[in-house]
């Protein structure tokens, strides 16, 4: 009450904005969700310690503005009846202005998707609902009749709100449209074309949404904007979350760890439907779960990969040089680190400790270290001791007119994998393997290879907490622990960063993140990193020599220029230098991630006549000094000649397509001449071929670490 010991409860790395408190005592915001592809702000709830971090409303339906028009949504209050009031407004384009909704949230988890307890249920009618019946717009046009900053009702059974709102004024123009020096006019109930808005002057008024009239409290001034009008009365007491501790609802050990649990019962659910990630002939999640129908190597999903953001100080700390050139091909991913890898079990679950208090985000990996679908592009945090369990993955694009599911959380009812029906081995599984009822292979083979069950976190006791099995790794490593040794298991293996012959890409090199063999530390540290530069861990690739020291990839027969005497093959040089297009980057790096045109050995462009559909030559057309065609006397083109009279014929750049692709390893075309039957297969070692995939899978940044690019 006091105002001290002030404790972050939320890990973003984009703003968390608008708190306020429900009547369940949990914590309503809006939260920035800014990753990757995606931009939006949705309304989130958490506990007040931080924990059960959870999507409430908005995710998958922001075209829900004027004529269908993206909107953010703000400022959530709630309401007696347990209605959400908010604001939903765009990004930009409308004077700060939106328009106040009222949100069923208990019953919707997007304007057209009920929650999972209504799914079926026959619910008609929309999540969402204009506050006021003014008909303001919530797009980039002028709207007639005003816009809205702001909304807080005013708990009182009157129905009646605070809010911020301007009138509509148009500022009048000349006849070049250029603005007059003159008072601002009010707006039409039809604004004409080619009119201008005036700023916007906002003030405080008191609005009764049941009869759509408002009387003013701070009258509007021009030049100012008043906002964010505050209740300030009395409410009934919301419900007291006490924050969880050791032994009430929070696992002591972990706790002392700064670590949380995370627990994914199938990688294979896709909001409760079998997804088998690219596995031929396996139908169902049964088959994939029985390794004498599917095993390791039929199974696609080899490993968890745990990711997360790297902060990125302000400029008054660190001041990139060049902040484009720092993270390279697109921003759009920021930077990242690899946290490790877990093993996937073979019914596709997952149990692993995770830093607490640290935005992290998945991926399902491969064998060979290779992202399996798409980017997961939700940040996710657990605070300390606190345990996460996850049904699955969740299709933000299900195929149209289908609407996205709500996310799939632990309290959904729909769980694809419900784990062991009894206390019994899993069918066709090692016999070592003993479930109990309910359980997912993963939680049973930590409790069998760590100790016995007990009270704690997942019926987990403490020397199972602090079982070396539950820390993610640096390097890939896997046992076929779940084959009965009586049949043949699938050989181990076992991907070493220690084994790449060029720099390591790991930080925090201590008996808590150590790279030999074997890694079997107690307490894991969450410091242990990957952290991949190009310029430091990648472009050293090109010059390693390969086929027992014969060649490499960059020598005069093949990814090199040779100083301007021949055309690198397949127009990609690889070769030492710095870019023409941003001096900044190895040009090695731009010529694999951005799209060129073809080139001769010198560097220009080559230039291909062009034909049209008959196989005719195309001819330039003479232009006049407004670049439109010169006619002749019948009005047809005149075509330009050149100093010998002959007609020029158009010419056109050949295009030449990245090889490497932002989205992942799997898209573009340069990992795959690496794998089983690519022209290169075998040139690169299990260990190079998992650092490029993981290094590309998490955006192919130039830099991942902040503070390795240069400073201004």
């Amino acid at each position: 009450a006091s105002g001290n010991n002030i404790k972050q409860i939320s890990f973003n790395q984009s703003h968390d904005l608008d708190p306020s408190v429900l009547a369940s005592g949990e914590i309503v915001f809006s939260r920035w969700d800014n990753m990757g592809s995606r931009n939006a702000i949705d309304l989130f709830t958490v506990r007040p310690d931080g924990t059960e971090l959870k999507a409430l409303y908005g995710v998958h339906a922001h075209n829900v503005g004027t004529g269908g028009s993206t909107v953010q949504f703000l400022s959530p209050r709630e309401l007696v009846d347990g209605r959400i009031l908010g604001m939903i407004k765009p990004f930009n384009g409308s004077a700060g202005g939106g328009a106040p909704v009222l949100i069923n949230v208990s019953q919707y988890a997007d304007n057209n998707q009920p929650i999972w307890p209504y799914q079926g249920a026959g619910l008609t009618g929309n999540g969402q609902v204009n506050a006021v019946a003014i008909g303001v717009t919530t797009d980039d046009s002028i709207s007639p009749a005003g816009r809205f900053r702001s909304v807080y009702p005013i708990r009182d059974n009157s129905n009646r709100a605070l809010v911020s709102w301007t009138q509509c004024r148009l500022q009048p123009v000349d006849a070049m449209g250029l603005p007059l020096p003159v008072q601002p006019i009010p707006c039409p109930s039809t604004i004409p074309a080619g009119a201008v808005e005036a700023f916007p002057i906002y003030g405080i008024y008191v609005y009764d949404l049941g009869s759509n009239t408002q009387l003013p409290v701070v009258i509007p001034q021009e030049g100012f904007i008043f906002d964010e009008p505050v209740v300030v009365a009395s409410r009934p007491a919301p419900a007291i979350l006490f924050d969880k501790a050791a032994g009430f609802g929070l696992d002591q050990t972990l706790l002392t760890e700064k670590v949380g649990l995370l627990h994914i019962r199938s990688v294979y659910d896709f909001d409760g439907g079998f997804n088998n990630l690219g596995a031929s002939g396996v139908i169902d999640l049964a088959t994939m779960a029985d390794p004498t129908q599917a095993d390791a190597n039929v199974r696609p999903a080899r490993f968890l990969r745990i990711v997360k953001g790297a902060y990125i100080p302000g400029t008054d700390f660190h001041d990139f040089a060049n902040r484009n050139a720092a993270f390279g091909r697109t921003r759009i991913h920021g930077m990242r680190e690899i946290l490790g890898y877990v093993p996937i079990a073979p019914d596709g679950s997952v149990l692993t400790k995770v830093p607490a208090n640290v935005p992290f985000a998945i991926s399902v990996v491969d064998k060979d270290g290779r992202r399996l679908g798409g980017r997961h592009q939700n940040w996710l945090q657990l605070q300390a001791g606190e345990v996460l369990e996850c049904n699955g993955c969740h299709d933000h694009s299900p195929t149209a007119p289908a609407e996205p599911l709500p996310h799939g959380y632990s309290d959904d009812p729909v769980a694809l994998n419900g784990g062991a029906l009894i206390a019994d081995v899993y069918p066709g599984a090692n016999p070592a393997y003993v479930a109990e009822i309910g359980e997912t292979m993963a939680l049973t083979r930590i409790r069998t290879a760590c100790g016995p069950d007990n009270t704690g976190a997942l019926g987990l006791n403490v020397s199972i907490a602090t079982c070396s099995e539950l820390s993610p790794k640096l390097d890939m490593r896997f046992t076929d622990e779940w084959t009965d040794p009586a049949a043949t298991p699938t050989p181990d293996l076992n991907i070493l960063y220690s084994n790449l012959t060029t720099p390591l890409p790991a930080s925090n090199l201590s008996i808590n993140c150590p790279l030999t063999s074997p890694i079997n530390w107690v307490q894991w540290d969450p410091g242990c990193r990957t952290i991949i530069n190009y310029v430091d861990h990648i472009h050293p690739l090109w010059s390693l020599s390969r086929a027992g020291g014969t060649r490499t990839c960059t020598n005069a027969a093949c990814h090199n220029s040779v100083s301007n005497t021949r055309v690198p093959e397949a127009q990609l040089d690889l070769s030492d230098g710095p870019s023409v297009d941003e001096p900044d980057n190895f040009k090695a790096y731009r010529e694999l991630l951005v799209d060129d045109v073809e080139r001769d050995a010198s560097g220009v462009p080559i230039e291909d006549p062009v034909f049209d559909a008959l196989g005719n030559p195309v001819y330039v057309v003479e232009v006049d000094a407004n670049g439109d065609p010169v006619l002749d006397a019948n009005g047809d083109p005149v075509l330009a000649t050149d100093a010998l009279g002959n007609f020029i014929q158009e010419t056109q750049q050949i295009p030449v397509t990245s090889s490497i692709s932002v989205n992942g390893s799997r898209a573009g075309t340069f990992m795959g001449k690496f794998m089983l039957g690519g022209t290169h297969a075998g040139d690169l070692t299990l260990e190079e071929i998992r650092l490029l995939s993981e290094w590309v899978d998490i955006g192919a940044q130039y830099f991942n670490n902040p503070f390795d690019a240069p400073e201004n």
